[in-house]
């Protein structure tokens, strides 16, 4: 933690946080989207789940998007969790005929589908 995050304190940082979401959204909605969110560090996750966690009237919206099984996790106690699981063989057959390069084989879409058991590495290569 720096210096100055120890001197004002994770509750005093996700209220500034907060307030600049707060001033951004007077203008217009705000959706902001952290992805990868288990690799941020443990001030920047504190900061900003204390203001996902107040958010009320404020026209903002906010999405976490950690990877489960990973050595690094995302607690966000009272935030709502939706869990996503990896697609099913078919529908990762679905996916990569509606928007793989038509270039890809047919036996290198099949190693994709087999080999990988999530859309994860699919959507990449798109």
């Amino acid at each position: 933690m720096t210096p100055s995050a120890r001197r004002w304190g994770p509750s005093w940082i996700g209220a500034a946080v907060l307030s600049l979401l707060a001033a951004a959204a007077e203008a217009m909605p705000i959706l902001c989207v952290v992805d990868d969110a288990h690799w941020l560090d443990e001030p920047s996750a504190d900061a900003l789940t204390f203001a996902a966690r107040r958010l009320h009237a404020e026209r903002i919206a906010m999405l976490f998007a950690a990877r489960s099984g990973d050595a690094r996790t995302f607690p966000a106690p009272g935030l709502p969790e939706l869990r996503l699981e990896g697609l099913d063989p078919e529908a990762s057959r679905a996916l990569l005929r509606e928007h793989a390069d038509p270039a890809l084989t047919g036996e290198v879409r099949e190693r994709l589908v087999h080999e990988t058991g999530t859309s994860l590495p699919a959507q990449s290569t798109l």
